[in-house]
């Protein structure tokens, strides 16, 4: 007699995801209550002075007392700024970084735009009436004769930026951008790439239509940022509040620079031309031949040539913002740069503390992006090899060697390269990603004092911290259940 049938083998044990991993990284904890220290990391650079005073007071206090802060005051904060405002450093990073070029403004223009802002913002002025004006024609002319510079033809895409920082929340409000519409198209795209890749690695943890719509936030505010003419990198300009305080900060600065006399018979900071056809040109001439000091800067982001031209047509003496004294030497500049083309995920942020590469942090901390779990080894050994060269080739520069200590952003393009987007400074008022300036652990892997480690998010982040971070603005792009 046979005895009960024997039980079935038990199913065999899912083979292990096919994607490398690192040593897993608690995710930093978040108190249920901001301080003012973690709202100023995210939103000092949109504070006005008095309250930037308070928040890095408050930093200041808040701070164990064997830790002294990093940024100690208004005094250091616009230190550390001006440390690290583009026209320090990008000779010293330009076989690392975008072609770019630099066009000085003047500070009727730099008013101009100010007035327009607030103007658009009243509804006083319409935009095209503002577009009109003498000096923003004269600026969007700068922008075409920057594209020239660096061989990019009106109508191709260039990034727009002043010295200071980038126009990039005019996408929520300029005219000629939607970007509803943008998000919508770039949400089905992310849909359908996650699609593909589950099917090759089933084992990561899961999406979702949330967590896809803000990686389709994210490329939109990021692809928007492109500008193809001069008119359109003004418009841009002109609906944004982040840049406002610079754009008076630095008119009043060039007031106080000593001007030659111009060179035309017109007395006044901007020269238009008298027909559209002359506008590039006549800029390239009349203007800058105007002021001795006024010079177009131009790197080609892949060798360690610069061409710098003078009113004369030779090489100028200074760059604009480097060398002799800071004061007569001051220059506030549209910097055209060539835009080029990633992938979101691939867009980081590094720290260097006295000249240590010591971390490494996913950019955008709000999404979960599932390529960039099967692709994190390759991203952060791409990332260590280009700062070994970076970091040496800084200190060796005499132009750059006071900045010992930064925050850099990278990304590595679609044809493998990496490159630098802008470098900001080393203290708290800087993002952080995944990392926190107020965590002992965490500045201790900032300062070097602990291993290097590369954080990026492993899993769908609790979609309330999400939305509560989120500005009232993006929020409202969102389609919630």
């Amino acid at each position: 007699m046979s005895g009960p049938p024997m039980p079935p083998p038990p199913p065999p044990s899912p083979p292990p995801a096919q994607f490398p991993k690192l040593p897993p990284v608690a995710p930093p904890t978040v108190s249920p209550k901001q301080t003012l220290g973690e709202l100023l990391m995210e939103h000092t650079r949109d504070l006005d002075g008095e309250a930037r005073a308070i928040a890095l007071d408050r930093i200041e206090n808040e701070r164990p007392p064997e830790e002294p802060a990093l940024c100690a005051g208004t005094e250091d904060f616009l230190r550390q700024m001006e440390q690290t405002q583009f026209e320090r450093y990008w000779v010293a990073i330009q076989p690392f970084t975008f072609a770019s070029a630099m066009v000085p403004m003047t500070a009727a223009e730099l008013d101009a735009l100010h007035l327009g802002y607030e103007q658009i913002r009243a509804g006083s002025a319409s935009v095209a009436a503002v577009l009109s004006w003498p000096e923003m024609v004269s600026v969007a002319a700068k922008v075409e004769l920057g594209m020239g510079e660096i061989g990019v033809g009106v109508g191709s895409p260039v990034f727009v930026r002043v010295s200071s920082r980038s126009p990039k929340d005019a996408i929520l409000s300029a005219p000629s951008i939607d970007f509803k519409v943008e998000v919508q198209s770039r949400a089905a795209e992310v849909a359908i790439h996650e699609a593909e890749l589950y099917e090759k690695h089933p084992y990561l943890p899961a999406s979702s239509p949330l967590n896809q719509q803000l990686h389709a936030q994210y490329i939109a505010s990021t692809r928007l940022l492109a500008t193809s003419t001069g008119a359109q990198a003004v418009e841009n300009l002109l609906h944004s509040a982040r840049i406002q305080e610079d754009l008076l900060v630095a008119a009043e600065k060039l007031r106080a620079i000593p001007r030659v006399p111009p060179l035309t018979c017109r007395n006044t900071d901007t020269f238009i031309p008298t027909s559209p056809e002359r506008m590039v040109a006549t800029v390239a001439t009349a203007e800058y031949r105007r002021v001795e000091r006024q010079n177009v800067v131009v790197h080609d982001g892949g060798t360690s040539e610069s061409r710098i031209q003078s009113s004369s047509g030779e090489p100028a003496r200074t760059p604009p913002g480097r060398g002799g004294s800071d004061a007569d030497n001051f220059s506030f500049n549209l910097v055209v740069r060539e835009f080029g083309k990633f992938q979101v995920r691939n867009e980081v942020r590094g720290f260097v503390y006295q000249w240590k590469f010591t971390a490494l942090t996913q950019y955008n901390d709000m999404v979960f992006f599932p390529h960039a779990v099967v692709h994190q080894t390759e991203v952060r050994d791409q990332c260590t090899a280009f700062m070994s060269e970076l970091v040496p080739r800084l200190q060796q520069d005499p132009t750059a060697n006071a900045m010992d200590s930064f925050v850099v952003d990278l990304v590595i393009l679609d044809d493998g390269r990496v490159r630098i987007i802008e470098i900001n400074p080393f203290a708290e008022y800087a993002g952080s990603g995944l990392f926190s300036w107020e965590k002992p652990d965490d500045l201790a892997v900032l300062k070097g004092r602990a291993p290097f480690e590369y954080r990026l998010v492993e899993r769908l982040p609790c979609p309330e911290k999400v939305l509560g971070d989120m500005t009232p603005e993006y929020r409202s792009f969102l389609e919630l259940p």
